[in-house]
């Protein structure tokens, strides 16, 4: 039961801080340009809060997540706590991991459904280059301090996961999937809408 406590703890943390600083930076970015680059979201993504969408923001949780199941298995340590070099790798492989996760999606996000619209466009089917390079601070940041928590919260009870990470990977990206498509259920149900509903 302590390490179902522990797990929970460290999953907790890491999906808020993901949350919170994904937040973080996607507003400042809408504010200021940085670090993503200048851009503006659509209402094809729903309800926004400042300018940011809701379901945008809940999708850092679960993409933080799973990057970081993603990059402990391609590192080889999903099953045993971090130290060393894997400790400094993490960060940085979770990151690429949400990077290619964003370089998937986001030409079609903003060049083919237009749920937000970069200001200067840029090379990458009208995305900067910079919105790539800047992605990675927020996830570098969220992983980095989520692992000293994890860390932490391992150090009360040193506990073997044998295999679970296999079932959380698969739900997460299963919920980065799903996530991804919310804003087009959120379309979708504005047609379904009277027409004098507004």
């Amino acid at each position: 039961m302590e390490h179902a406590s522990t797990a929970c703890v460290a999953s907790l943390s890491l999906q808020g801080l993901c949350l919170g600083i994904g937040t973080f930076f996607e507003s400042l970015s809408l504010r200021t340009g940085f670090p993503f680059g200048h851009y503006e979201f659509t209402d094809l993504m729903g309800p926004k809060i400042s300018g940011l969408p809701i379901l945008l923001a809940l999708a850092y949780a679960g993409m933080g997540y799973l990057s970081w199941i993603v990059g402990a298995a391609l590192l080889g340590g999903a099953t045993r706590p971090l130290s060393g070099r894997k400790a400094v790798l993490l960060p940085l492989v979770a990151s690429f991991v949400v990077t290619a996760w964003d370089l998937s999606m986001e030409a079609v996000w903003a060049d083919i459904d237009h749920g937000w619209i970069w200001r200067d466009g840029g090379s990458y089917y009208g995305v900067p280059i910079s919105n790539f390079f800047g992605g990675s601070s927020p996830h570098i940041s969220s992983i980095n301090s989520s692992r000293s928590i994890s860390e932490a919260a391992r150090s009360s009870r040193r506990a073997q996961v044998t295999g679970s990470w296999r079932l959380r990977s698969t739900l997460y990206l299963r919920c980065g999937i799903f996530s991804s498509s919310l804003p087009r259920l959120w379309e979708a149900s504005l047609w379904m809408l009277p027409a004098n509903a507004g």
